[in-house]
């Protein structure tokens, strides 16, 4: 997952606990399933419900089920799946009979989507990406059997095709916005109401490991030994993390010099958080279990890519940093004075360097050139045109060009 921002950053790489576990997803080739043995935690799904995962498909006709509890046909206690890759689907077996809700959405193929399903007793709703595509109103109670859920596998040997990852269930109705923040990174294995999680990140083997503390661990296949509808392991490239950058501060450009503050949240140990600015490392000033400040170096324009890497998965952030400067203000004093045209002629002509090219680039019109000094000259003796933006304030340059701070 890259997210981009804009704003000052540095940074430096921070080392903190071993790294350990991989970041797998399971692939399904049409014959394929995850079986959950029936527990009596299942009973805790009474009122309220949601399933959620991220799925990427590889075909898109016919049905494609994400979990499925029971397989008799048309008594499914709960179902999630996308049929036809064209709407979403959510089935509840109520006390007052079996209710679908469709609702209309275009996957593609090879693309991951977050899909999710609610029942908070009233209402059935379905989401893409944490956004409600569809609702329908169903008052009842939720029916529980004591039957075993699938992963990938409907009724009648309809199977998935594709990739999934991150498959939990709860026992409450979450909203649209607590899908919409939970969906690219890890729960917490005490999450309350969080009734069971499959992230697939055993590495091998046949179990399928319930997350959570409540045990409802599964096994590849129909049966617990290997065989052909066992879903082959791959790594995950699905845009969920178990680490996410929580804060960053401040979050308009600094002032050169200064400092910025950035938080993370991670449900598992961090091994380090790689922070680079077109490959330069820069000293932190303080860093923490979940926290650390860094210095923003003056006039050093570039992108900046954050890399956070944790026991069960990475996150990464891009970032544009652009300088403060005042336009005109080669000698970087804060002023506009006489000193600011003779800096900029020895930079033309005497092999002299300035900290900041853009704010040389005295008529911001992409090239540092004679009309530079000339127009300055003008400015400050003969009350010619004044600069243009960054001025007189300090300031990012608002028009883009060849011309940086740093390079």
């Amino acid at each position: 997952m890259v997210r981009r921002y804009v704003f000052c950053l540095s940074l430096a790489l921070v080392p903190f606990a071993r790294s350990h576990g991989g970041n797998d997803a399971l692939e399904f080739n049409g014959s394929q399933c995850v079986k959950i043995p029936y527990a009596p935690v299942f009973a805790w799904v009474e009122k309220e419900l949601t399933v959620e995962a991220w799925v990427r498909l590889s075909n898109l006709s016919g049905y494609n089920t994400v979990l499925r509890k029971n397989m008799e046909p048309l008594r499914a206690d709960y179902l999630l799946r996308v049929e036809d890759g064209n709407r979403i689907h959510l089935f509840c077996l109520l006390d007052s009979g079996g209710k679908a809700l469709y609702g209309n959405y275009t996957f593609a193929k090879d693309r991951w989507y977050h899909v999710a399903g609610t029942y908070d007793g009233e209402y059935l709703r379905v989401f893409v990406y944490g956004v409600q595509v569809a609702e329908r109103r169903e008052p009842g109670h939720l029916v529980n059997n004591k039957v075993p859920a699938y992963i990938g596998k409907d009724a009648e040997g309809r199977y998935l095709r594709g990739r999934l990852d991150e498959v939990r269930i709860w026992s409450v109705a979450r909203t649209a916005q607590e899908i919409r923040d939970s969906r690219f990174f890890r729960q917490p294995t005490d999450e309350p109401d969080l009734i069971a999680y499959w992230t697939f990140d055993e590495g091998d083997g046949q179990v399928i490991e319930d997350t959570t503390w409540n045990g409802l661990d599964g096994f590849l296949g129909e049966t617990e030994g290997p065989g052909v509808d066992d879903p082959r392991r791959v790594e995950s490239d699905a845009p969920a993390s178990c680490i996410r950058i929580d804060r960053i501060e401040p979050e308009v450009v600094p002032t050169a010099g200064g400092v910025i503050a950035i938080d993370w949240k991670s449900y598992r140990l961090v091994e380090e958080i790689t922070l680079s600015l077109d490959g330069v490392t820069l000293p932190v000033l303080a860093a923490g279990e979940r926290t650390m400040e860094a210095v923003v170096p003056p006039h050093l324009d570039g992108k900046v890519s954050i890399h956070a890497r944790s026991e069960c998965g990475d996150d990464e952030f891009e970032l544009e940093y652009r300088s403060l400067f005042i336009r005109g203000d080669a000698s970087d004093d804060g002023t506009l004075n006489i000193g600011d045209p003779i800096k900029i002629m020895n930079f033309l002509f005497a092999e002299q360097t300035v900290s900041c090219e853009d704010a040389a680039d005295a008529n911001d019109d992409g090239e540092l050139n004679l009309g530079d000094p000339i127009g300055l000259l003008l400015y400050l003796f003969q009350n010619g045109f004044k600069p243009p933006p960054p001025f007189p304030a300090a300031g990012s340059d608002p028009t883009p060009d060849r011309i940086w701070c740093g390079r």
